[in-house]
């Protein structure tokens, strides 16, 4: 057993996405409360995607989430249902290079793609 699977996100990280890339069909669109406050103590939200069959949300940065308004709209909630595609771009945080998960609206599989311990959603 890994620590890893012991210690999971909720959250996509990169490590989630395969190498090749993957489609997942868009459940909804939401705002979701991060855990941090401005220094005001406001509460912060971000954009966010739930994957339908999967219990990992996609936090959207800035970038993402114009992708998908170019192609989707504005309105979150016309988001469902659409197709989207994962994939690892070269990229910097903190100055350090790493990768990170760039979106894309062309899908490349027209089948829900199960990343490895993103776990399936429990049917309810």
């Amino acid at each position: 057993m890994k620590v890893s699977d012991i210690y999971t996100s909720k959250y996509f990280k990169a490590t989630d996405v395969p190498s090749t890339g993957v489609t997942y069909v868009i459940e909804r669109g939401f705002r979701e409360e991060m855990n941090k406050t401005t220094p005001d103590g406001e509460k912060i939200y971000k954009p966010a995607v739930k994957f339908k069959g999967l219990c990992k949300l996609l936090i959207l940065n800035a970038t993402n989430a114009d992708i998908i308004k170019s192609s989707y709209g504005d309105e979150m909630d016309h988001w469902a249902g659409k197709s989207l595609t994962l994939r690892l771009e070269p990229t910097r945080y903190q100055g350090r290079p790493t990768k990170g998960i760039r979106v894309s609206c062309e899908a490349f599989d027209d089948d829900v793609d199960d990343a490895p311990g993103l776990g399936k959603a429990g049917k309810g």
